[in-house]
């Protein structure tokens, strides 16, 4: 089982990330209560794979992935207004929990190859846990290319955030509740040959290799 990084080491200013007020609050326990909250992720073995990062920021999650020339991609997805445009009123948060609504999708490339300390020291937002596994190689760059190529079509959307350091476009799908970061997460980490357990309505995760 990967060992995550200490929180202590990949901890940021959590002021950057403002708490959901207690009406969103309540929504996610309702529907934590009712359907579960974190997920276990089961992590094939894999030869001459590509290198794969679960990050889990505490509320939400995001996922680093290699590329074959040896840089990483992190890529995030969440509510437009609360996540991409940081308009974290309670208006803005309580939307996003009872109402489907635009969501956006977060691109940042960063130099060198993925490594659990390199990829802590890059996260401006922060995060409590950061799990990194091989995946299959060919499923890490068929993810890397659908993704991109959904970036590339909502170009014109464009939203540099730099509280997070990401560049958000429009995401197809929109946020629900049961369409959040984990929720997107789990599905791109199915996508690249994992098995995950659990609803992912929250970002409560466990990995096993």
């Amino acid at each position: 089982m990967q060992q995550p990084v200490s929180a202590a080491v990949v901890r940021r200013d959590r002021a950057v990330c403002r708490p959901f007020p207690a009406l969103a609050l309540f929504f996610v326990w309702l529907a934590a209560g009712l359907y579960g909250c974190g997920a276990t992720v089961s992590v094939p073995p894999v030869e001459n794979g590509l290198g794969a990062a679960l990050v889990d920021h505490g509320r939400h999650a995001s996922l680093v992935l290699e590329t074959e020339d040896r840089s990483m991609i992190r890529y995030a997805y969440g509510d437009w207004r609360y996540y991409a445009l940081a308009k974290q009123a309670t208006a803005e948060a309580s939307r996003a929990a009872l109402l489907p609504t635009i969501a956006g999708l977060g691109r940042r490339q960063w130099p060198g190859s993925l490594d659990r300390l390199r990829v802590a020291e890059r996260l401006r937002e922060g995060a409590e846990e950061i799990y990194v596994f091989q995946v299959n190689r060919r499923n890490a760059v068929d993810l890397i290319t659908h993704l991109d190529s959904i970036y590339i079509d909502n170009l014109v959307t464009l939203h540099e955030n730099r509280v997070y350091d990401l560049s958000f476009v429009h995401h197809p799908q929109a946020y629900t509740l049961f369409n959040n970061s984990n929720r997107k997460v789990a599905e791109w980490l199915k996508k690249l040959g994992c098995t995950v357990s659990g609803a992912a309505l929250s970002s409560g995760w466990k990995v096993r290799q």
